[in-house]
């Protein structure tokens, strides 16, 4: 009797394989979702910490600012001894039992109470923050616009005058000097152009105008040549082009086409009768 041949087929589940396959997947997507309930959990905390921390600024405490200063300092701050010391023991270059007696523990002590480099150490140095602040793109933004809003606000009558240049004349200036009717050959060849242009505007609507007319006007014919398609088809019951075309054959038919078809046909009336 022979064995089951979908045995030797790879897609088969029965194979230890496939099943191994099936675990690790199934592994893979427990811990994964393990993963995504931990940070769920740890954002729901986060939130909860907010929350509470807003309904004590909102009671009257000390109201909290969010900064990332904790990027910029060092990595020893409020911790006993430095990194490489802690790893130490973890790593099995220093022995536990001189933490367990006491003497290693004394020596972090006063290795993390002593002002030791990297306990000291801060990357925010002043020569670090001014480089920080003069190479600020916002803070130079800043500068340009309040040096924009300064030089336009330190002349005021400079701009009134740009913009309203009537508006700096006054009556003790001059009281009734009559208004001189001067034209240049600029602001005559200035009006002539704004005339042409206006002329070529008007040009342009008439034009723009008339096309749509035209268009409105073919789409009308075309709604009616549609409408009366329709009403043709109607009436031939679908068959309007055939019976159309039939009758514009027929017409074409000369007169002596007609008469021999007549007579053919009236010829063999009379041989009938006969």
């Amino acid at each position: 009797m022979g064995g089951d041949l979908n045995l030797k087929k790879s897609w088969h589940p029965v194979l230890m394989s496939n099943q191994k396959k099936v675990w690790e997947e199934e592994k893979k997507a427990l811990e994964e979702r393990k993963k995504i309930e931990q940070i769920m959990r740890e954002r729901a905390e986060e939130r909860q910490i907010q929350e509470i921390q807003e309904l004590q600024e909102a009671a009257g405490g000390k109201r909290r600012q969010a900064r990332v200063d904790w990027m910029y300092n060092g990595p020893a701050n409020g911790q006993a001894g430095t990194t490489e010391e802690m790893e130490g023991y973890l790593l099995g270059k220093r022995r536990v039992d001189g933490l367990l007696k006491g003497t290693d523990n004394e020596k972090l002590e006063k290795a993390a109470t002593g002002d030791s480099f990297m306990a000291v150490q801060n990357a925010n140095t002043a020569r670090d923050t001014a480089a920080k602040i003069r190479e600020d793109p916002m803070l130079a933004i800043k500068k340009q616009e309040q040096a924009a809003i300064s030089g336009v606000d330190s002349e005021p009558r400079s701009r009134q005058s740009l913009h309203h240049p009537r508006a700096t004349r006054t009556r003790s200036q001059s009281p009734r000097l009559p208004r001189r009717k001067a034209s240049s050959p600029r602001a005559d060849d200035r009006a002539a152009r704004l005339a042409a242009m206006q002329q070529d505007a008007n040009d342009l609507d008439q034009q723009r105008e008339k096309r749509l007319a035209e268009i409105a006007a073919k789409d009308r014919a075309d709604a009616d040549r549609d409408e009366a398609s329709r009403a043709r088809n109607a009436k031939y019951g679908g068959r309007a082009d055939f019976v159309g075309g039939y009758h514009r054959k027929a017409g074409d038919l000369g007169l002596a086409e007609r008469m021999g078809r007549n007579g053919v046909a009236v010829g063999s009336r009379d041989d009938d009768g006969d």
